[in-house]
């Protein structure tokens, strides 16, 4: 474990690449969002996406989701999304679908003029947040998470020269390095990619709640 020292320069680099990733790349916001309550038809073909973008929670952001490219240095280059969506008045991912079999896909959600932080009401801070949706969590209906520390964790794996063979790990270490610099106490068993920040259904326990809160906590 590092210490408290060692960790303040790997915490302030890493803030400083969470503000320049969240700042640009991953395609343009074609704008519009969803209307209140609303949704939009899927694209592309496959199983429905669902899942939530939290800083706040964004409400009537766009939706994009990129196949990895590996000779990118962000693992999406120049390429069109395969699919889009946005997200609704509940900050819910919806009009997203994805084939499991071109997985896993780098997901974008992008704020515009029309989306707003649905816990302060106002324009989010963040406006750009990635997050890593598998074939495993698209065949077993897991909901993608898009957060800050995804961002970052997406970012640093793009870093290391991801291949097909080492992605997973390449997240895997990656988000441990930024739970263990910008997590804020969050467990190191949470899976930063698939636990969700925000209360829901599923998350009836004591101890599920509080993995909650401290997720939330650490995005915000």
């Amino acid at each position: 474990m590092l210490g408290s020292k060692a960790k303040l320069p790997l915490a302030i680099a890493l803030s400083t690449a969470l503000l320049a990733a969240c700042g640009g790349g991953g395609g343009s916001s074609s704008g519009g969002g969803a209307s209140s309550g609303g949704g939009t038809p899927p694209t592309g073909s496959g199983t429905s996406v669902k899942g939530v973008a939290v800083k706040g929670p964004l409400v009537n952001a766009t939706v994009k989701a990129y196949a990895l490219d590996y000779s990118a240095a962000d693992l999406i280059g120049a390429a069109a999304p395969v699919g889009t969506g946005t997200t609704n008045a509940q900050a819910q991912i919806t009009g997203l679908s994805l084939d499991p079999a071109g997985a896993p896909y780098i997901v974008v959600v992008e704020a515009d003029d029309d989306t707003v932080d649905l816990t302060t009401g106002v324009e989010p801070v963040i406006t750009i947040m990635k997050t890593v949706i598998t074939a495993d969590m698209l065949n077993g209906g897991t909901p993608v998470v898009a957060t800050p520390l995804t961002s970052l964790a997406t970012e640093v794996a793009a870093s290391k020269g991801a291949t097909p063979e080492t992605l997973q790990q390449n997240l895997s270490d990656a988000q441990n390095t930024v739970k263990s610099t910008l997590g804020f106490g969050l467990n190191e068993s949470v899976d930063i990619f698939t636990a969700t920040p925000v209360l829901n259904d599923d998350t009836d326990t004591p101890e599920e709640q509080a993995q909650v809160a401290a997720y939330r906590l650490a995005v915000e």
